[in-house]
């Protein structure tokens, strides 16, 4: 299966301190809150199609519906989608939310919601003048796929290098995931599936790393985004496709203020350099992260050696007994 997993408590408190060991296993409160929201949507949409006419996003129906744009994001049409969402909310809430805190994961879940929701009818508007697909003014786009995209793209912030065992024999770097991510996203619409996923899906994922990239603010230095190299967006690419991704974003960098020359100072709004190195606060931070994730390894590699020992002796003990019987 996983060699990682994430579902056991982090020692990270939200000031990103690490402690010096695991804890049971337990996913975060704020996490629970919001499965419990996307479990009471799905059901209402199935106890009444007619709700999903005022909470999924309906482009040609936004206007007067304008909280749509907020509200698409935590109603799932698909108990499938639903189940994904929760399972991967609950996995990347336990390694996030104690690496930030309740609050700042809080602020990037609605930030992320109601942005992706903006984009995604403005995109479906688009479409439709430039195709005049009826299907993009008038058709049902909801689900919570956009955040966990976004969520992919804060864990790869957070530990960027730590690799993951799928199956025993496939690895992969969470720094792979985002992009791992949207291509399935694009295969799956090709393949037939529903557009909004991969609206939300790409849309999450860009806007989550230019949150994160320029505008999150670190409450310890007060310090404005993430400027080091590992967090790119050319750093989504493979490495033959970095330097032409790189030259795309260069005006995104100076609409933001970001110096990308030198990235050992951080900028915070109105331009004004502060004490303190951006880069070393990211690497201390992914040490953190990947220190906390390998006690978690450790603590469940060890849940499951001593039930594999504890079944051994068993079998072992069974095994006397019945020859005993047999003298």
């Amino acid at each position: 299966m996983v060699a990682a997993s994430s579902d056991v408590a982090t020692g990270i408190d939200g000031n990103g301190n690490g402690s010096s060991h695991a804890t049971s296993y337990r996913f975060t409160k704020l996490s629970k809150i919001v499965c419990g929201v996307l479990a009471l949507g799905c059901a209402a949409g199935y106890a009444s199609p007619e709700v999903a006419n005022y909470v999924a996003l309906v482009p040609g129906k936004t206007l007067p519906y304008v909280w749509n744009v907020f509200t698409c994001s935590y109603f799932e049409q698909r108990v499938v989608s639903l189940l994904a969402s929760c399972i991967s909310l609950l996995v990347l809430g336990s390694v996030l939310e104690p690496a930030w805190g309740s609050k700042e994961f809080l602020k990037f879940l609605f930030l992320v919601n109601l942005s992706v929701g903006c984009c995604a009818f403005v995109a479906c508007l688009i479409t439709y003048f430039a195709l005049y697909k009826e299907q993009m003014l008038y058709g049902k786009l909801s689900g919570f796929q956009g955040c966990i995209a976004a969520l992919v793209v804060g864990v790869k912030q957070v530990m960027p290098d730590q690799e993951i065992v799928f199956l025993k024999y496939i690895t992969i770097k969470v720094k792979h995931f985002p992009l791992l991510l949207v291509t399935a996203a694009v295969a799956g619409n090709i393949l037939g599936l529903p557009m909004d996923i991969l609206l939300f899906v790409a849309f999450g994922t860009f806007n989550s790393w230019v949150y994160l990239r320029f505008l999150q603010t670190h409450p310890q230095s007060r310090l404005q985004g993430d400027p080091s190299e590992h967090f790119s967006f050319a750093g989504f690419f493979p490495e033959f496709m970095q330097s032409t991704i790189e030259i795309v974003t260069v005006p995104l960098s100076k609409l933001f203020r970001l110096n990308r020359r030198n990235t050992q100072n951080m900028y915070a709004l109105g331009g004004q350099p502060l004490p303190g190195s951006a880069p070393v606060d990211a690497s201390r931070r992914r040490e953190r992260g990947a220190k906390a994730l390998e006690e978690r390894l450790a603590y469940a590699g060890g849940v499951v050696d001593t039930q594999a020992d504890a079944e051994q002796s068993i079998e072992n003990g069974g095994g006397e007994e019945q020859a005993a019987d047999n003298v």
